[in-house]
């Protein structure tokens, strides 16, 4: 008797430990909104959404009706990014093809006016090519890419990461 209840305990526990194990998996898993299912617009259209057409914006995603509307945004976000290194509100620290921390002398270009230095020659040359084939193209690279929160900071970004640096160095 003794046996079949300590049985029957350590199955109810084990029970217990996997629908637990399954819960905490499927919290884990964060489910991307449905935004065609909200009935959200397309902030450039204002037609209906599909939730495969997005960009990531703030943290979180915006979606658009087609790529079009993706390839617009990412432009708009380019010149908006350009005009606040053209009026100095963000300093580049970075080269804006690599990522790289770092920009070498005798390696900027001038874009519209702003210059624009890089990590190594080859960065250089790439962005001079780009520029003169096609300037929009240009602009998506150097002020929308992927690189372009590496490459440019804020002037409280930049004094975060000087502190930051200075922590590392005392501990």
């Amino acid at each position: 008797m003794f046996r079949t209840a300590s049985l029957i305990a350590v199955l109810c526990l084990c029970t217990m430990v996997v629908a637990q194990e399954g819960a905490k998996k499927k919290q884990g898993k964060k489910k991307a909104p449905d935004a065609a299912g909200m009935n959200a617009k397309c902030p450039m259209s204002g037609g209906p959404v599909k939730n495969d057409k997005f960009a990531n914006f703030g943290g979180g995603k915006v979606y658009f009706c087609c790529d079009n509307c993706v390839t617009k945004f990412n432009t708009m976000k380019a010149k908006m990014n350009f005009q606040l290194v053209q009026t100095k509100q963000v300093s580049q620290v970075g080269c804006p093809i690599s990522g790289s921390p770092k920009v070498t002398e005798g390696t900027a270009i001038d874009v519209d006016g702003v210059p624009v230095s890089f990590c190594c020659k080859n960065c250089k040359a790439k962005a001079e090519k780009m520029v003169k084939e096609d300037k929009d193209a240009a602009m998506l690279t150097l002020f929308g890419g992927k690189n372009y929160g590496k490459a440019f900071k804020t002037p409280w970004q930049i004094k975060m990461a000087k502190e930051r640096a200075k922590m590392k160095k005392a501990e």
